[in-house]
């Protein structure tokens, strides 16, 4: 701030003094010309004054010209056709290519914006960058990205894995425990929205089991293990691949424990059971012998591997 005070001054009179230069600093930012941004470039609104002057077309002109090409300077062509007036910037890349890059139609950019526009793809040029090439990276940057469905992840998943797998029945079982309890609760939904109250909605579903009707994770404890190690299996995956964030261990398992211990769901044969949960030999039945709580272990662990029955 220049110097407003004089020596000797009393404080009243340097407040003014204080106060008329804040007004003319305010007074001059006001007039100053707003910044100019395009392509992710940026020209300060007061250089942009000097860079906007000077060209070969008129405002008017740009209204008036007939059909064809009219050159204002600076690689900057208006173009006219029966169809309307636009702005083309012309340039040259690499050693003979000659590229066209529009810049809008008339309509919406004025002379004065077009020609900031061509300054900065001059800019761009020099620095050597194709302002083509910069405005697709800057359009493929800012979309939406594309969600993927649980359904498209699974059938991914499975597309990669079923050719390792030593069985052909579990390349027929994959898709159609899919198909039967999953998709029709979250196949549409985005995979990085599968959380585990919807994966608890699969495996509480209601089935019909030969004896009656009961929940899925109850009346077919081997199918439920089986799908849910599955919806694991693609949700995993598609974390590895940044579809879905990461999953939270036991999340799935420690209600489902919890609730496979109370009263069964309908008639059933023989005393109840709950699928081993992997990663948590705890909640196996402990009404099931030693040999059959090792196979049906074994079976979680490679739920689409030899051992599975």
């Amino acid at each position: 701030m220049a110097q407003v005070v004089a020596q000797g001054s009393n404080p009243g009179e340097e407040v003014e003094a204080l106060r008329a230069e804040v007004e003319r600093l305010k007074d001059r930012l006001a007039r100053r010309p707003p910044d100019f941004t395009f392509l992710g470039e940026t020209i300060a609104g007061d250089v942009l004054s000097e860079l906007t002057k000077g060209g070969k077309l008129t405002a008017r002109g740009v209204q008036t010209r007939g059909e064809g090409m009219h050159g204002d300077g600076g690689n900057l062509w208006l173009q006219v056709t029966p169809g309307g007036r636009s702005w083309l910037f012309r340039f040259r890349w690499g050693a003979k290519q000659q590229r066209e890059m529009g810049l809008g139609a008339v309509t919406e950019v004025s002379l004065t914006d077009a020609r900031a526009r061509a300054a900065i793809c001059r800019r761009l040029i020099r620095d050597g960058v194709d302002p083509i090439e910069r405005r697709s990276a800057l359009a493929a940057a800012e979309a939406p990205a594309k969600r993927t469905t649980f359904k498209d992840a699974a059938q991914r998943y499975y597309d990669s894995k079923k050719a390792g797998w030593r069985s052909d029945k579990h390349a027929i079982q994959f898709p159609n425990t899919m198909r039967d309890y999953v998709y029709p609760i979250i196949g549409e939904l985005a995979v990085q929205d599968v959380d585990t109250d919807r994966v608890l909605r699969i495996l509480e579903q209601e089935v019909s089991d030969g004896d009656g009707k009961g929940r899925l994770w109850t009346a077919k404890p081997e199918t439920a293990s089986r799908v849910r190690a599955r919806i694991e299996q693609v949700l995993d995956w598609a974390s590895a691949r940044k579809m879905a964030p990461g999953r939270q261990r036991g999340a799935v398992e420690r209600p489902l424990g919890r609730a496979a211990t109370g009263a069964q769901e309908g008639p059933r044969r023989g005393p109840p059971r709950r699928p081993a949960l992997r990663g948590d030999a705890r909640l196996l039945d402990s009404a099931s012998g030693p040999d059959e709580r090792q196979r049906r272990g074994v079976a979680l662990r490679d739920p689409d591997g030899r051992q599975d029955r």
